[in-house]
């Protein structure tokens, strides 16, 4: 549990992974992940006072050529059964899969997962696939998590049709395209590219202008919620202290801190004591760093944890 002046509470990581289970291990560009095993992963949240994470699977084959990275649900699951106190379930499969249906809706309703996610395919956010994905998160109830990019799930407009089409879908938007779109400036033209982005293009430096598609569809859309892990996170927060302030108090309902594994392997960007330093009300932080997840992913929580110091 965090010991600080404006926070004294829980934690729940909306967004982690791990990189090697059993025969599998990220590979090519996501090779330094693999040195995150289960282990490390939960020694890391009781250093940092964490007490619960949702684990997500890799199971796309786009993520497997792109990033290296394979870590199926099943191997998720495995884990999340042996670290059932701290660790919950997310599934997600290849989209190609004609059983993608079928599939999801047996790893929720019989085998314990608690959303869908992470999507990070090579498609239209707005694709006819991942819209029988949405509609079938409605009917069971449960939260997907997309990662938008510019190659992956795209783009910004389509996003916007898609959650306001299923209204009954609760939606966690999450990557370097949706938080590039904090700032009303954002280059539209960026969309277009289905090649790797410059570093500027995924993570804009500078004053935020205010009325971005983050900030009118956080407002607009109930079943909206903004993911804020990864250095796609941190940056929209850090890169204009002043607006995030403002940003995090108007949308701390809507907000869920997560890591993505940032702050274990660049301890440096830390963005849970970037907002404890903007001395915010203690409800804001609750709100970002705890109830919200824990409403959406219907937790039932401990009553008392004994966890490592934290380092706050």
């Amino acid at each position: 549990m965090i010991e600080h002046k404006k926070y004294r509470g829980r934690i729940i990581d909306i967004h982690t992974h791990i990189g090697s289970c059993d025969h599998y291990k990220t590979l090519g560009l996501g090779f330094f992940w693999s040195k995150l095993s289960v282990i490390e992963l939960i020694k890391h949240m009781r250093r940092r006072g964490i007490d619960y994470a949702v684990l997500l699977p890799s199971e796309d084959v786009d993520d497997l050529e792109d990033e290296g990275f394979y870590i199926p649900t099943d191997c998720v699951l495995e884990i999340c059964k042996i670290f059932s106190e701290e660790l919950v379930p997310f599934c997600w499969f290849e989209p190609r899969d004609p059983n993608l249906l079928n599939k999801i809706r047996d790893y929720v309703i019989n085998r314990g997962c608690r959303g869908v996610g992470e999507i990070k395919s090579r498609i239209r956010v707005d694709h006819p696939v991942l819209m029988k994905v949405y509609e079938l998160c409605a009917r069971l109830e449960v939260p997907v998590l997309i990662h938008l990019e510019n190659r992956y799930d795209y783009d910004i407009a389509a996003f916007e049709r898609v959650i306001k089409k299923y209204s009954s879908t609760v939606f966690i938007a999450h990557g370097p395209g949706w938080w590039r779109e904090i700032s009303a400036d954002a280059d539209s033209r960026y969309w277009k590219k289905r090649e790797v982005a410059k570093a500027e293009e995924n993570y804009p430096k500078g004053r935020v202008i205010p009325g971005g598609y983050v900030e009118r569809l956080l407002d607009e859309c109930d079943n909206l919620y903004g993911d804020l892990s990864a250095y796609s996170g941190y940056n929209a927060i850090v890169r204009d202290l002043e607006y995030a302030r403002q940003f995090l108090r108007k949308f701390h309902k809507k907000l869920l801190y997560g890591s993505d594994g940032l702050d274990y392997f660049f301890p440096k960007y830390d963005l849970i004591r970037v907002m404890l330093e903007m001395d915010l009300e203690e409800g804001i932080y609750r709100d970002i760093l705890y109830e919200n997840a824990a409403k959406l992913l219907k937790l039932i929580l401990k009553v008392s944890v004994l966890k490592g110091v934290s380092n706050f």
